[in-house]
């Protein structure tokens, strides 16, 4: 007797197991640029966004269709769960899940707000409306059934089961349907806001601007402190890994639980096929290429250290002491000064300052206090950040990162190595 297979003819090109190893890969690379590699994050939310722009779309073209191309329950119940492990573990719209607001102070939010910032907003805009047409209606007439080969419904094949920590059917009034149902409506909220907020600014700017592009990127603030950047950042760097560990989980168990068998096997799943082919070797490119720049990174802060200790072991002059100093700042100058502009923040209205946390927008309105663009360090230039928004990268000068040392405008994680210096 063969075993059951509940897979469409679809599953292998939308979801077989070369575009979620591949997927898979991506979600772990941007983990890792968010908590380690700064330098990285902007390459992989472009990364984040061209998965998710494809499985939306493919999500989307299936559902408007009629017919044997139709999307399957089990397709775009699969397809939720990817596009949910994108939102909830690792794409990043205003950088709080990366290390740049906790590196650069507050003023590390201006690193994002251009384009790339208001391409990720609609996508999950986009991805949570489908998400509650999904959860009310797909799921109940919404979308197509696995058939026979005579055209009748293949009834052994459901009610579809998913996993949530356990095997829970998702048809009429289950818990896990109720759950999903709140958390996509929330999110359609919450994005949807976010995106009329964007846009009714965008259109005052280019009124009063008396131009089609306006005024170009503003200059956003965010209400949280560097505490509370810091604290925020702290939980999503664990609650983000564990979120994400579960998201293929959630992926894999589900797709044992519903016999889609096709795509589980290395045998059955066709991954010579560039549907799977491509993805797959971009996600562990990409992994790949994070983690050499990491062991690279990690490589030459030991020989700098190392060799610092050697020069003073050896007694050298002040002049050649200071190359290795130069090396040292090089290396930390764009993720470790900090100037603290807490004082001003926190005399501001605990209500008022979380909103503009969550609608960055409003920061760039009378709602706001108007202040003008300071720089990260004395002397009026910016230490540089991730381009997430296309903006060119500015190198800070040695002296005017000294100057700042000098007067004692440091983050606490430069300390120890400012200590190494002075030793």
């Amino acid at each position: 007797m063969e075993p059951l297979n509940c897979s469409s003819d679809m599953s292998n090109d939308l979801y077989g197991i070369g575009v979620r190893v591949g997927i898979y890969c991506i979600w772990l690379t941007s983990w890792l640029a968010n908590n380690f590699v700064p330098s990285e994050i902007s390459g992989a939310l472009d990364a984040n966004s061209i998965f998710l722009l494809a499985l939306i779309a493919s999500v989307i073209r299936g559902t408007s269709i009629h017919g044997s191309q139709q999307l399957r329950y089990i397709d775009g119940l699969i397809l939720m769960h990817l596009c949910a492990g994108y939102i909830f573990g690792c794409f990043s719209i205003w950088g709080y899940r990366s290390a740049m607001p906790v590196k650069e102070g507050r003023k590390g939010i201006r690193n994002f707000g251009g384009f790339g910032t208001h391409c990720r907003l609609v996508l999950c805009a986009v991805i949570s409306v489908y998400g509650c047409w999904f959860w009310i209606e797909g799921v109940e007439d919404g979308l197509a059934w696995i058939t026979k080969e005579d055209g009748s419904k293949k009834d052994e094949c459901y009610p579809l089961t998913p996993f949530f920590f356990a095997k829970l059917p998702v048809m009429g009034d289950s818990g896990v349907r109720i759950y999903y149902i709140v958390i996509t409506t929330a999110c359609a909220l919450y994005f949807g806001s976010m995106v009329v907020v964007a846009a009714v600014l965008k259109m005052v700017d280019i009124v009063k601007s008396g131009t089609v592009m306006g005024r170009g990127k503003g200059i956003y603030d965010t209400g949280l402190t560097t505490r509370e950047l810091t604290l925020l950042f702290l939980f999503c760097r664990y609650s983000n890994l564990l979120w994400t560990i579960f998201a293929m989980l959630m992926v894999e168990m589900t797709l044992n639980y519903n016999h889609v068998t096709d795509v589980i096997s290395l045998s059955s799943s066709n991954i010579a096929t560039p549907s799977q082919l491509l993805p797959l070797l971009v996600g562990i490119l990409g992994l790949v290429r994070v983690l050499y720049i990491m062991y690279k990174e990690t490589k030459l802060e030991y020989e700098i250290k190392k060799a610092k200790v050697e020069a003073i072991a050896a007694g050298k002059r002040e002049g050649e002491l200071e190359e290795v100093e130069n090396q040292i700042l090089l290396r930390r100058t764009r993720t470790d000064y900090v100037i603290e502009e807490d004082e001003q923040l926190l005399q501001m209205g605990m209500a008022r300052r979380y909103v503009v946390a969550l609608l960055p927008w409003l920061s760039l309105t009378g709602l706001w206090k108007k202040d003008k663009p300071t720089s990260n360090v004395p002397g009026g230039r910016s230490l540089g950040g991730i381009g997430a928004s296309g903006d060119e990268e500015e190198m800070v000068s040695l002296d005017s990162v000294r100057a700042s040392l000098r007067k004692g405008v440091v983050s606490t994680s430069v300390e120890p190595v400012l200590g190494a210096i002075s030793a």
